[in-house]
């Protein structure tokens, strides 16, 4: 046997040895994911599910989605690098949503034992319904603790399998169980598929803030004050001194009301409040004179949610 020949004998020899060495690793890798059991995956693919960068790879989350099932390694070959013989890859199949997909993993040997160093993990797919709207309204992941964050797609992974899309927290509602199929070839999901809004809880804070507004706009004792707390009024032959006119009495005929606007950047309207106002004052000859004014309150908002908190920030 020449030298040539006796080389590449070698070769053969030293692929057939990290295969098989490598092949029992691998093929509990996939056994475990098709089981859900992403114990065992995280603790082969060295992955700590304690940190924030790895939750959608928990247990929690993965048992909320369709897993794989049937996976099946199709060959192994050794990944020859300077000469060492500590990389594997495997051509691997599963069968997901119907479909059969093939793939690969790779496997390192590192103080004689084997890992996944890149396994059946995939970043999260684009969710175009998402990138136009509120930044405080990102999605989630059915059993995930956490929102995705606002560009979350591009670095956040998640195991091949069909996930449900959640609200990112307490506060809004996705209308529609919004499923995902996540692999390889994950695609970009359309908007049109679904629509998340604020629910009942957030609306009925957002109002208790501007029923407090609206109270403490109406609560002044005179014309001039009203206008000071936001109050427009339009009336054609005013004779009296705005800094004289007195508040008489008020009578509320509309209390802005906060409707949900889903898909704008702020998802809230707010109706304009009116109130007949009795003001009574002296005119400009000195002489007393009651008048009745039609006052309008007009509300633009900023929501925030900081954990379980919503900030409301009312401009009139």
């Amino acid at each position: 046997m020449d030298e040539s020949s006796a080389r590449s004998a070698d070769a053969r020899v030293r692929a057939s040895r990290a295969t098989d060495s490598a092949r029992p690793v691998a093929a509990e890798y996939l056994r475990a994911l098709a089981d859900g059991d992403t114990m065992t995956a995280n603790r082969l693919g060295r992955i700590n599910a304690d940190l924030a960068a790895n939750e959608f790879l928990r247990h929690e989350v993965y048992s909320s989605a369709d897993h794989l099932t049937d996976p099946y390694i199709l060959s192994g070959e050794l990944v020859a690098r300077d000469g060492s013989d500590n990389e594997v890859r495997f051509q691997v199949t599963y069968d997901l949503a119907g479909e059969t997909i093939r793939d690969a993993i790779t496997l390192l040997q590192s103080g004689g034992d084997w890992w996944v160093s890149d396994g059946l993990t995939y970043r999260l797919p684009r969710i175009d319904a998402f990138t136009s709207f509120a930044a405080e309204s990102r999605f989630s992941l059915r059993g995930a603790r956490i929102p995705v964050d606002r560009h979350g797609y591009a670095g956040s992974s998640v195991y091949a399998g069909v996930y449900t899309l959640a609200p990112p927290n307490a506060f809004y509602d996705i209308h529609g169980e919004v499923t995902v199929v996540i692999n390889r070839d994950s695609p970009i999901v359309d908007e049109g598929a679904f629509t998340m809004v604020p629910n009942e809880g957030y609306v009925s804070q957002v109002q208790h803030a501007v029923d407090q507004a609206f109270s403490e706009a109406t609560n002044h004792g005179t014309l001039e004050a009203l206008r000071e707390a936001g109050m427009r009024n339009e009336f054609a032959r005013s004779t009296l001194l705005p800094s004289e006119a007195v508040v008489v009495s008020m009578t509320v005929l509309d209390v802005p009301t906060v409707s949900v606007r889903p898909r704008e950047r702020r998802p809230f309207a707010v109706s304009e409040g009116r109130a007949l106002v009795a003001t009574g004052g002296l005119n400009g000859r000195g002489e007393p004179v009651t008048e009745s004014v039609m006052g309008t309150f007009r509300y633009d908002l900023e929501t925030t949610i900081v954990g379980d908190e919503v900030i409301v920030r009312i401009a009139s």
